[in-house]
């Protein structure tokens, strides 16, 4: 029996203008509900891939379940999603990371750019 894998497909990264534009387009970024200079951010829109955005958030949770629960091996990106976890919570850090993980997707992909990761 045939086991079938979800395939996850971004598109052409220089159709975006930057990395939030192609976070935005998978549904990463918050609702805006502002008035009178008041701003209101009640969660991520889910709109856009559902795969791709469903794939970056788990990606997201391992790490921040690690990251948490895990000895401090001074990595930045670490002292980062403890830092938002302290401050919003776990699952806020997970779409923060997943958020930011986009970014970078989109800076790869735009660029023609190996991914070359920043160690402490």
């Amino acid at each position: 029996m045939a086991r079938f894998l979800p395939v996850a497909h971004a598109g052409d990264a220089t159709e975006y203008k930057n990395g939030r534009g192609f976070a935005v387009s998978l549904g990463l970024t918050p609702k805006e509900h502002s008035s009178e200079g008041k701003q209101k951010l009640p969660g991520i829109s889910k709109r856009g891939s559902n795969t791709i955005r469903k794939l970056l958030i788990q990606g997201a949770r391992i790490i921040t379940r690690y990251a948490l629960a895990g000895e401090d091996k001074g990595y930045p990106v670490q002292k980062w999603i403890q830092g938002v976890a302290t401050r919003r919570g776990r699952q806020i850090a997970a779409v923060a990371l997943a958020n930011k993980t986009a970014r970078i997707i989109w800076n790869l992909l735009a660029k023609r750019e190996e991914y070359r990761p920043v160690m402490a």
